[in-house]
């Protein structure tokens, strides 16, 4: 009967996580569609689809509370060490992707700082709400809705990291419809997304808080996406990664994969210590 009911309610959950997805990816659209038409300004647009991201991470709060009873935040608990120990893989990306960018010819705005803050805050603001609604709902609904399912075990949450990954990965293919031009750069991009994803599930699965994963999602985004860049520097222009440099970038985001799977045995080894402990 339980198996039954367990069941149903991943069934349930995987539908209702795909839904408010793609809900969310086309009033997203339209809201930035719908401000755009009428105010031609990018921060209005990322404003307005900042909003459609913390509605969406409500709804998916809402649900997960409603059909689990888990508490998915916003909460303090071991932010430090969840940012810089658990996803301290993402701080390399992070500082590696800074140094590219430079390398491609970045160079001061000739904009009055105000306008340059305002820029790059609302364009930071816009990122973190990205990591926000899609950490919400494959680390949030599809990564726990499997965990209660194939149990809390070493086999069950490694399935668990793996398929809600998958999940984010595949979904990057939307990337396409709004640059077609760039193939390679989005192939890369849906891979890195899976691997990169494990590591999001161990940040969350050891501190038992989204909120870290939420922070260093949005950061990888601003800096991976060129739109505080481009926008501060028209000259540079969007271009698609060559095989090489998609190979490369597969290549680093591995690294999270490979730490992503040794937090998880040193997770499973102490808990099993601590159940030995507890036994005698």
């Amino acid at each position: 009967m339980n198996r039954k009911k367990d069941r149903k309610k991943i069934v349930i959950s995987l539908i209702f996580g795909s839904a408010l997805l793609f809900a969310y990816l086309i009033v997203a659209d339209l809201a930035t569609k719908l401000t755009g038409s009428i105010f031609e300004n990018p921060q209005i647009d990322q404003l307005a689809t900042f909003a459609t991201q913390v509605i969406t991470g409500i709804i998916a709060y809402m649900f997960m509370k409603k059909m689990y009873n888990i508490k998915l935040g916003p909460s303090c608990k071991n932010m430090v060490v969840g940012m810089f120990d658990h996803g301290a893989a993402a701080w390399i990306f992070i500082c590696l992707n800074m140094y590219e960018v430079a390398l491609r010819g970045y160079t001061m705005p000739e904009l009055p700082i105000t306008k340059v803050i305002f820029i790059v805050s609302i364009s930071l603001l816009y990122n973190i709400g990205i990591g926000l609604a899609e950490e919400m709902i494959f680390r949030g609904i599809f990564f726990n809705s499997f965990k209660r399912f194939f149990g809390d075990t070493n086999k069950g949450i490694i399935l668990s990291m793996i398929l809600s990954s998958a999940m984010f990965g595949v979904v990057h293919v939307v990337n396409l419809t709004g640059h077609p031009e760039l193939i390679v750069s989005t192939i890369s991009q849906m891979i890195y997304a899976i691997l990169f994803g494990a590591m999001f599930c161990v940040v969350y699965y050891r501190t038992g808080n989204l909120w870290p994963g939420i922070i260093l999602h949005g950061l990888i985004d601003f800096v991976a996406s060129d739109h505080v860049f481009t926008d501060l520097n028209p000259a540079m222009v969007k271009a698609d990664d060559t095989v090489f440099m998609g190979i490369l970038s597969v290549a680093m985001f591995f690294l999270a994969f490979i730490t992503a799977l040794v937090q998880f045995h040193v997770a499973f080894k102490a808990k099993r210590i601590k159940a030995l402990e507890t036994n005698v």
